[in-house]
């Protein structure tokens, strides 16, 4: 379950792939998984279960990977957006095959789905495969967009992100609901170019290029913050296979609020003016990347 679309003048030619990988708010899949929402269960629960879903999905990514492809496309460069169309809450689509289920069903039903829901991810895999051996055969540039809780959770009185349960999807919930809304727990423009151990795997050209388009439009910015490209993430297989990056933006820099402390999860709307000005200078950054190869 993917969708591909094009931009640009000459969309067999595209040397840019933007990848969303969790922005998938799920009504496709749930179509082709009814066993999820018919289960008594989750049918009970249906309320918090629809909150957690939301909670995963990176809203804004996808809107703001295909502004993307328009801006590029405005700039002579065509581009291919590649979306998974499950929802990271179930499959994460943004993890190896290995990681990539999240064990957050019913058990007895999370082991009947398992084998069809790895199967989805893999044929995904094989997608993806197919299109970085495009990229690095045209010398282009993989972008790997994301989106992520403005505010990060605290248990124990530590930033930690405790793991999910069904059984315990309201405390995995209200982790995020919940988190103190401080302006030293407010989360940066997390800019990724390593792995775990640190060792840079960003394509350095592209990443000096980013950087410097955001410090021309003076956004704030971290790098490896709070997320690097772990090698049970899939954006370490874009970094380490292609010229690539990762781009993590929290939430509240595309949504519709002035202040960031008036941002909270997980209802809010997307500004089209917001995510138009980010993908204008990642479009920028990309351009400039490409002319200087």
């Amino acid at each position: 379950m993917y969708q591909c679309t094009s931009y640009g003048s000459n969309p067999e030619e595209y040397s840019v792939l933007v990848v969303s990988p969790h922005s998938a708010d799920g009504k496709e899949f749930f179509d082709q998984f009814p066993e999820i929402v018919n289960h008594p269960l989750i049918k009970s629960h249906w309320d918090l279960f629809e909150q957690y879903v939301e909670i995963e999905r990176d809203k804004g990514a996808d809107q703001l990977a295909h502004q993307l492809g328009h801006q590029l496309a405005q700039r002579g460069i065509s581009s291919m957006v590649l979306e998974w169309q499950y929802p990271r809450a179930i499959v994460d689509g943004g993890r190896i095959l290995s990681h990539c289920l999240r064990p957050c069903l019913p058990p007895t039903l999370q082991e009947q789905l398992n084998d069809r829901l790895l199967g989805m991810h893999k044929r995904s895999l094989e997608k993806l495969e197919e299109l970085h051996q495009v990229i690095n055969d045209r010398h282009g540039f993989v972008i790997d967009m994301h989106t992520m809780a403005s505010f990060s959770p605290m248990n124990d009185g530590k930033i930690e992100t405790k793991p999910v349960s069904f059984e315990g999807l309201r405390a995995y919930c209200q982790q995020f609901t919940d988190a103190p809304r401080t302006p030293d727990n407010l989360r940066l423009f997390d800019v990724i170019t390593q792995d775990e151990d640190a060792r840079e795997i960003a394509h350095p050209r592209l990443k000096k290029a980013i950087i410097d388009s955001l410090n021309r439009a003076s956004i704030d910015f971290v790098e490896n913050d709070p997320y690097c490209a772990d090698s049970a993430f899939l954006m370490n297989v874009h970094l380490t296979r292609c010229p690539a990056i990762a781009l993590d933006l929290p939430k509240h820099y595309v949504a519709s609020v002035d202040n960031p402390m008036d941002f909270s999860l997980p209802d809010f709307n997307v500004d089209s003016i917001k995510v138009e000005r980010i993908a204008k200078l990642i479009a920028e950054a990309t351009k400039d990347a490409l002319t200087e190869a």
